[in-house]
């Protein structure tokens, strides 16, 4: 249609003056029309209208069909053809008139006028839109519909409060006359359960058993507690949830977690999806300034020199001690890693998690201990774990 209308031509016919349409133009100075004026203003305006005609088909492909078909999905129904109101577009603010594309509609048997924002503009405010609406509706003289695109949740929250009547394809409808209010929600998904429990969700648990009674803290007060962010302990929970060891209660503004069985039974329920908090071990050296009797501080004592300090069981060749990962980084200076055990001072074990949290006394606590050793097939080690469990008051 593009082409057909590069051929529009107007040219001054010689002899009596007549003009005629469709010829070219041979290249060359403008030519100057003497015709009838009337005749030449009408042709001009033919040529706007067709064009004015093309240019608003080609952007009723890009946006019109999205409100249809989400009309469609939502409703049940799309609406009749929309027609443009460039006459009532004219009379608008030049400020209104370059943001909004006027359509007329019937919608459930109500005739409506979709003021359709352009794209790629920046999102008015709340007020403005309905400033925007008022000054619309007035120059129609109907019910008017903003139909916008990129408006995020807040500012759609307060269209809805003040009552302004919008589409968002795909998002949101409210058309307050019609009482209709429909909105896409996304329901969070419920936490797959897994075979182990993450790092801070383990921790709750152990924590709760020996003596720190995690349902009696808030979510926040837990993660304060254990050194970890609040969002970190609201993962945890969702793996506590998924696996059915305890249950999320809000009292008021305040969550907590619920354990619906405690003590000896709790350990046995959690005990399979528990798993070993040591992540690797190391035979280190240390330098001439440290003892193995006299560790670096954050090293607590674990493995066979925590278990006999616990039970009969006599201590390894070399001592035991557990730190987390980022004390045993901080403390390599203090040592140096060796290849063997017999030309090592100390067997050190890299915790997932700080083991003087929840250790007494330099020594790391009973049941993360039992976890550290649990699976060996010492029989006296064994027996010794037993014995490890005895200790914990339940």
């Amino acid at each position: 249609m593009r082409g057909a209308l590069d051929r529009w031509r107007l040219t001054t016919a010689t002899g009596r003056g007549a003009h005629r349409l469709g010829a070219s133009v041979a290249p060359g100075p403008p030519r100057i029309f003497k015709g009838d004026p009337k005749r030449i203003n009408k042709i001009r305006t033919i040529k706007h209208n067709i064009k004015s005609f093309i240019q608003y088909y080609m952007v009723m492909a890009r946006t019109t069909p999205d409100v249809r078909g989400y009309l469609l999905s939502t409703l049940g129904t799309s609406f009749s053809a929309p027609k443009r109101l460039m006459h009532a577009e004219k009379r608008l603010p030049l400020a209104i008139r370059g943001r909004y594309r006027l359509e007329s509609t019937r919608l459930l048997d109500v005739d409506l006028v979709l003021a359709v924002e352009s794209a790629g503009l920046e999102v008015a405010t709340p007020a403005a839109y309905a400033a925007h609406l008022a000054t619309i509706a007035t120059t129609v003289q109907a019910p008017v519909v903003l139909v916008l695109t990129g408006v995020n949740s807040t500012t759609r929250a307060r269209l809805v409060a003040g009552r302004v009547p919008f589409i968002v394809p795909g998002s949101q409808l409210f058309l307050p006359t019609l009482f209709v209010d429909l909105r896409e929600r996304m329901t969070r998904p419920a936490p797959r359960r897994t075979e182990t429990l993450g790092n801070v969700a383990q921790l709750v648990v152990l924590a709760h058993l020996q003596g720190e009674k995690m349902d009696q803290r808030s979510l926040a007060q837990a993660a304060n507690r254990l050194g970890y962010s609040p969002m970190m302990l609201t993962k945890a929970k969702d793996e506590l949830v998924a696996a059915g060891l305890c249950r999320a209660r809000y009292e008021g503004r305040t969550l907590r977690l619920v354990f619906d069985v405690d003590g000896r039974e709790l350990w046995n329920k959690a005990f399979p999806v528990l798993s070993s908090p040591v992540i690797r071990t190391h035979f280190v050296k240390f330098v001439s300034k440290v003892r193995a009797s006299d560790p670096p501080v954050g090293f607590v004592r674990a493995g066979l020199t925590a278990v006999g300090d616990l039970t009969e069981l006599a201590e390894g060749r070399v001592p035991t001690f557990a730190a987390s990962k980022t004390v045993f980084a901080s403390k390599s200076r203090s040592f140096v890693s060796v290849e063997f055990e017999d030309d090592a001072d100390a067997r050190v074990e890299v915790w997932r998690h700080s083991p003087d949290l929840l250790g007494r006394g330099g020594c790391a606590d009973p049941l993360s201990l039992y976890l550290s050793l649990h699976g060996t097939a010492d029989e006296r080690l064994r027996k010794a774990l037993d014995d490890v469990l005895k200790t914990v008051r339940w």
